[in-house]
């Protein structure tokens, strides 16, 4: 519950469930290892509980409006965006038990001195990252006043990248980029000129290049839109390319030739360096074909080191199949593709001619 609360003392009260990150089971009960359990703690569900007790379905208290929230896959940490009230932003890190202040501070910063918070109450936790309105310091973005969506980038997906979390302002219409992995913590420009008072949440997911970070916005009436990597984030630049075969699994074998494609099997193709493709390019526009197939199937392919997710070509036995794509060249190792055979037995081969690139 964000409990949009104003700067008052009230707010503090832990019998009610505004201000607080909340957990509960799928079915609606208390999980047995929630940090506010036993004595002097109470159900909160149906209205505050009474005073001096604690809801046990809080998970961490004082916030002020946790308006997004996003895990990272594969660790468990959990990220907070905690939109303030008059002058700062701030992220935090999701601890069970934690309490971030508010409305005794705004950030990392003092707020309230009277009431409950007269004196300030110990063992406050502070946020890994908060900034001032106005302009987000290291970004060229200005305006901002409203942390909003948030999201980490997934393991693997853009070159340095790894463990990169992404969150956007509202006012601002900027998705910044946060590095955690220093002290203190530090934002970079990831997408600008968005559009003030838009941005409002961040996922990634499926998209024709593998995975692309797509985000909702109001601009033009209320839209979902896509970024599809790091550099296509800015205004990006495609190149055209005479058609160039820049891979076939009917010749001989070899890193860009045979043998053909097997059941379940995945192939590694590098990219980068043929037909003209230069190494730091993070797409390319493709006419791919499947040919000589022994049975019915489908190819999935997307950027090297992620599992494929698109699904270019189905194809029946001894048919041969061609479509037009755009293949992601940004994962790890970059420059590369990786695709998968949806067959359960025989096999099929497959051709790539390339006509453009983006960097």
């Amino acid at each position: 519950d964000s409990g949009c609360a104003g700067a008052n003392d009230a707010s503090r009260d832990r019998n009610i469930l505004n201000g607080k990150l909340l957990r509960i089971a799928k079915d609606g009960s208390i999980p047995p290892d929630n940090p506010f359990l036993g004595a002097s703690t109470a159900r909160c569900n149906t209205g505050p509980a009474a005073p001096g007790t604690v809801c046990q379905e809080a998970f961490a208290w004082g916030l002020r409006n946790p308006f997004r929230f996003a895990f990272q896959p594969g660790t468990g940490v959990l990220f907070i965006n905690d939109v303030g009230q008059d002058v700062f932003e701030e992220v935090d890190i999701g601890q069970a038990g934690a309490d971030y202040g508010w409305p005794c501070r705004e950030g990392a910063h003092p707020n309230l001195t009277t009431g409950k918070c007269s004196p300030t109450p110990p063992s406050l936790v502070e946020p890994v990252y908060d900034y001032a309105h106005g302009s987000i310091p290291f970004t060229t973005a200005t305006g901002c006043g409203s942390i909003t969506g948030g999201a980490f980038v997934p393991a693997g997906l853009w070159p340095s990248f790894d463990g990169a979390y992404l969150f956007s302002d509202f006012s601002c219409g900027a998705i910044v980029r946060l590095n955690v992995a220093g002290a203190p913590a530090k934002a970079t420009d990831f997408a600008t000129g968005i559009g003030a008072f838009t941005v409002v949440h961040l996922a990634f997911g499926p998209s024709p290049v593998g995975q692309s970070l797509y985000y909702t916005t109001y601009g033009a009436g209320g839209q979902v839109r896509r970024i599809d990597g790091p550099a296509l984030s800015q205004p990006a630049s495609f190149t055209p390319l005479t058609p160039c075969r820049v891979l076939d699994t009917r010749g001989p074998a070899g890193p860009w030739g045979g043998p053909s494609l097997q059941p379940g099997a995945s192939r590694d193709f590098a990219f980068a360096g043929r037909c003209g493709v230069p190494p730091d390019a993070v797409a390319v526009a493709a006419n791919v074909t499947v040919a000589g197939a022994t049975t019915a199937g489908s190819l999935r392919i997307g950027p090297a080191g992620a599992a494929p997710v698109l699904d270019v070509l189905t194809f029946r036995n001894g048919a041969t199949r061609a479509n037009n794509a755009i293949l992601g060249l940004f994962g790890a190792p970059p420059g590369a593709i990786s695709v998968t055979s949806g067959l359960a037995a025989g096999t099929v081969d497959l051709v790539i001619d390339v006509n453009g690139w983006w960097r």
